[in-house]
């Protein structure tokens, strides 16, 4: 038996904004007439909080960090480009996510520090065997102690 976290908090939060982007981007496509420069971000970004997400419910750590970053890298590059030359009409991650009450823009920065106090880093390469069970200083983890935005699920590995 192994313990791998799974991101119960993270799943339904981005599964929820993947739910409220996708149908902005229905609704874009069908509406919008010309340049869909903009409906293609929100498309973008709505494939995106799918795949968080998953990997969020999956436990997959490294690889949802992975995911966090790209998202808050696009909302500032897009954020910041649109100050600049804004475009027809909004994205998800227009003014760093405005029409969201700015959560792609907070979302991804608590998700970030969700996963850091549960010891995951990107920047360390782990044998994937004990990925789940080594901490960033090298200590291993209480896989009894509870964080509370997370859940310890039994998983068997094979």
């Amino acid at each position: 038996m192994h313990m791998k976290t799974r991101y119960l908090g993270l799943t339904a939060l981005y599964a929820f904004w993947a739910l409220a982007v996708c149908s902005r981007v229905c609704w874009q496509y069908a509406t919008r007439i010309g340049d869909h420069l903009p409906t293609h971000l929100s498309a973008s970004a709505g494939l995106l909080y799918l795949c968080i997400a998953y990997w969020a419910w999956r436990g997959w750590g490294p690889t949802l960090q992975w995911g966090l970053l790209i998202e808050l890298i696009g909302v500032i590059v897009v954020g910041t480009y649109e100050l600049f030359y804004p475009f027809g009409y909004a994205t998800a991650w227009s003014h760093y996510g405005a029409g969201y009450l700015y959560m792609p823009l907070l979302l991804p920065i608590a998700g970030i520090v969700v996963l850091l106090r549960n010891g995951i880093s990107i920047s360390r390469v782990a044998h994937p065997k004990h990925a789940e069970t080594t901490r960033i200083d090298g200590d291993s983890l209480d896989l009894d102690a509870r964080c509370p935005s997370a859940v310890q699920i039994d998983e068997i590995h094979g």
